[in-house]
């Protein structure tokens, strides 16, 4: 993930490809390689990774999640609608546990965004925010909420603070289908323009 996050992908797939040759079943190796097939818009291969981690590890949420956004990439509506309340379920049962973890709260509430439930989901992204207004990470997915509840103005603002606050992912926010109402709109460029600054310098 490492060499991922730093724009090696030829590297990382490598390392990635003999992770899962030592353990096919290996939730973390499958996890992650899904979330680097998300990055890069290769979401057939993302989806599959995913489901083997749900298979992996039966508490696991994220993937839940984040599967299910690739789904919604696929137009595979059946069964985005289905992984979506299975990660609203496995949430659940973690808050029941661990009532105030951001990560389950956060990915809960873009879930209840796109089950529909927007009371809900606005509720649940208030906590998120209270428990750290500046995770990058938090700030990123209350965009998604945002934008599953039809708020470009929102999305765009928890987008530029996620961007301000050290969000790094360009390729995520290029990829990712709760965002598709941003990437719309013409102030897009303005609020990812040090990301793309960066991937420039980068080469």
């Amino acid at each position: 993930m490492t060499l991922s996050t730093n724009g090696r992908l030829e590297d990382a797939e490598v390392h990635f490809r003999r992770a899962l040759e030592l353990d096919p079943s290996s939730f973390e190796a499958n996890h992650n390689f899904a979330r680097h097939r998300f990055a890069q818009g290769q979401m057939e291969e993302a989806v599959t990774l995913f489901f083997r981690a749900i298979e992996a590890d039966p508490a696991a949420y994220a993937p839940c999640s984040i599967g299910a956004s690739a789904l919604r990439v696929l137009g595979r509506k059946t069964e985005e609608a289905r992984l979506t309340q299975l990660a609203l379920a496995r949430i659940r049962r973690r808050r029941l546990r661990y009532p105030d973890d951001q990560r389950a709260i956060y990915l809960g509430a873009v879930a209840l965004a796109r089950e529909g439930s927007t009371d809900e989901a606005l509720e649940w992204a208030r906590r998120a925010e209270v428990l750290d207004p500046e995770d990058p990470v938090a700030l990123y997915n209350l965009a998604c909420v945002a934008c599953s509840c039809d708020d470009v103005e929102n999305g765009l603002r928890y987008l530029g603070s996620a961007v301000a606050h050290g969000y790094p992912h360009l390729s995520w926010i290029e990829n990712d289908a709760d965002l598709a109402a941003l990437r719309a709109d013409p102030r897009f460029d303005e609020v990812v323009a040090p990301l793309q600054a960066a991937a420039r310098r980068a080469g």
